[in-house]
């Protein structure tokens, strides 16, 4: 006896005819009347009379039924299951972010993400960098997006897009006529520096010494979408990563490329000893997806096919 036998035998006892279970299995109607009697034949009685074109179950045919009946339903559970978890629409998935992605980029892709994937639970939280890391390291969280993180033993650090820092500015500004600026353009003009303590904030300090430029911004912030806000108010010009200036292209600003190019990227952090599921990996696909649709808006994003950076 098999799942097969009795998801047959089922549906015949719910279809009384050979004819209507055979469109409801997708089978023709000899098969599924060689199926029944191979049924009956291996368990040595008759599961049904055969009274004109109809089947009547038999009091052994009833009491089969009703111990099939729960195994064929829990048989279809599964496949229906398995179905979900192939094609992505089933599961359960932790995420977390840093900015500036996570305070745009990773919700949209969310929200693409879940349609349609109705019994898919999804938790999110957007966090500093060493809290990301160290939740994807205890295993609290499955994956995590960040802007360029520090390499980490047991991590699975994977380019998904390619980046650069850019200066932002007020579209009317008189540096937005030139297509790249370089630190000896912006020598008398005010900038709105990145905390200097950050690892991009010192190498924007650092490409301004080198080009032998003086770089004592007045205003400082942490994030990049700040000093766009500050750009914005009409107080300078910004060099941050083009992940958090992409958002303020409809905001009036425009986006031009900075020199010396300094690579940012948008990267996906993983436990090396534990692969992504296929819930994962699609919603890594669909976030890839969006961030370089994104990037379109702004100076282009090359896709970096998950490199892997350990």
């Amino acid at each position: 006896m098999n799942l097969r036998q009795l998801e047959i035998f089922c549906t015949v006892m719910r279809c009384r005819t050979t004819i209507a279970a055979s469109y409801e299995l997708g089978l023709s109607q000899p098969a599924v009347s060689n199926a029944i009697k191979h049924f009956e034949s291996m368990l040595g009685f008759t599961l049904f009379d055969r009274i004109g074109n109809r089947l009547v179950p038999t009091a052994e045919g009833q009491s089969i039924f009703q111990d099939a009946q729960p195994l064929h339903m829990m048989a279809a559970a599964l496949n229906q299951k398995a179905k979900d978890l192939k094609d992505t629409k089933t599961g359960h998935l932790r995420v977390l972010s840093t900015r500036p992605l996570g305070d745009n980029i990773i919700p949209a892709a969310i929200a693409r993400f879940m349609r349609g994937r109705e019994k898919v639970n999804i938790y999110f939280d957007v966090q500093h960098m060493n809290n990301v890391i160290e939740a994807v390291e205890s295993g609290y969280a499955d994956l995590a997006i960040a802007l360029t993180p520090p390499p980490r033993p047991g991590l699975e650090l994977s380019k998904l897009i390619d980046g650069r820092m850019v200066c932002a500015l007020p579209e009317a500004h008189p540096l937005a006529q030139k297509q790249i600026l370089s630190p000896i353009d912006l020598e008398h003009v005010p900038v709105i520096g990145l905390d200097p303590l950050s690892r991009l904030g010192s190498t924007v300090a650092t490409a301004f010494h080198e080009a032998g430029v003086p770089f004592s911004p007045s205003l400082n912030v942490l994030q990049g979408a700040a000093a766009c806000s500050l750009v914005s108010n009409g107080l300078g010009v910004a060099i941050v990563d083009e992940f958090s200036a992409s958002s303020w292209v409809a905001e009036g600003l425009v986006i031009r490329a900075f020199e010396p190019s300094i690579a940012v990227h948008a990267t996906l952090i993983s436990l090396k000893d534990r692969p992504l599921t296929r819930l994962a990996r699609k919603f890594v696909q669909v976030t890839t997806d969006l961030i370089h649709q994104t990037q379109r808006n702004g100076i282009a994003a090359k896709p970096a096919a998950a490199e892997r950076l350990s």
